[in-house]
Parts: structure tokens; sequence; C-alpha cells
């Protein structure tokens, strides 16, 4: 499949983006989507070559359609919001099929996390 590492592209430069931040300006949209951009696992915003990006980020054990399309929903509130581009992507340490899919459509993009990761030390 064409799953790939968000750090390949977007070298530049990262950070996470706090809660005021993420959501300035959030009121003119309204309703439930809203509030699930709100409530989102994580908000990048990156440097690459042609200026801002932001990665909506989903982050679950294993992904499902709830998590790729409250990310797509994100990414495009994050377009809306600031005018910059934005992308979808889901972090887990698996999906189910529907996830599968949008990563081979180029829709989300991908990062595995690996499961010996979450184990303590």
């Amino acid at each position: 499949g064409s799953v790939c590492c968000l750090a390949n592209h977007y070298p530049r430069s990262t950070r996470a983006l706090s809660t005021p931040s993420a959501h300035r300006d959030t009121h003119i949209f309204g309703g439930l989507g809203l509030r699930s951009f709100r409530a989102a696992d994580l908000i990048v915003q990156a440097t690459d070559d042609s200026g801002i990006i932001y990665i909506a980020v989903e982050v679950s054990f294993t992904a499902d359609e709830r998590d790729t399309d409250r990310a797509l929903r994100n990414a495009d509130f994050l377009e809306r919001f600031t005018g910059h581009r934005a992308r979808a992507a889901i972090a887990s340490v698996r999906n189910d099929d529907h996830v599968t899919e949008q990563v081979e459509k180029g829709l989300v993009h991908w990062y595995s996390i690996d499961q010996r990761s979450l184990n303590p030390d």
C-alpha cells in the first residue's frame, strides 16, 4: 500500500498548536463538527517548501471510519479557518479496512505506531 510517514512529507519544521491557537475564530462554524474539532487529538503546524501546512491528526489503537472522518473534517476546518493547506492523518497501531482504503487513495496519511512503544518501561 501507499502508507507514508508524516515526517517524510513535512521535514522543515513542526509544532503542536495550543488550544487557543488552534481554535481561534472557530465559533463561526458551529455545530457538532466544530465540537469534534475542539476535541481533536493533535493539530500540527508544519512548514515545507510551499509555506505553512496544517496536519489534523487522530490517534487510535485501531483506527476506523470515525477517525478518518474526523481527521478529514478537521483538515477541512483548518483550511477554512487559516487559508493554508491542511492534510488529514491517522496515527495508529492498526487500521480497519476503511482506513486502509482511505490511505491507499491518498485521502489520509498514516503514521504507524509500534505497539511495543506503548508498553511502560
